[in-house]
């Protein structure tokens, strides 16, 4: 596994050396905003004042509309949607968006993992 990470180092390396100035050569996203207040913080700073290009942002999430609000302040922030089909954590669970009765539980949350859709 060494080996390996240190090959993936190198070429990543190499590439960033050998790369014309100007061209983007590696695109870095910010994953998960809507999904809590630091992960929403995370991603607006990383995407303002680091090498974040695009951020996916997690709609049936409780900091959904804090994230929505953030993003429609910074425009130039490029904004993709996280497709949400499971909530895995044990200790927050989230809802789907409309009825959808092969995605959720009986208490109307999504399922923990495929699995468990599969299941139902």
């Amino acid at each position: 596994m060494k080996t390996i990470h240190t090959i993936l180092m190198l070429y990543i390396t190499g590439c960033a050396v050998a790369q014309p100035k100007g061209e983007i050569r590696l695109l870095v996203r910010g994953d998960d905003m809507g999904s809590f207040a630091s992960a929403n913080q995370a991603c607006l700073n990383a995407a303002t004042k680091g090498i974040v290009r695009s951020i996916e942002v997690m709609t049936p999430c409780a900091w959904f509309p804090e994230a929505a609000k953030l993003l429609n302040e910074n425009p130039a922030i490029d904004v993709g949607v996280h497709l949400i089909l499971t909530s895995e954590w044990s200790n927050c669970k989230w809802r789907p968006l409309t009825y959808a009765p092969s995605l959720h539980e009986i208490r109307l949350r999504l399922f923990g993992s495929r699995e468990r859709c599969d299941e139902g």
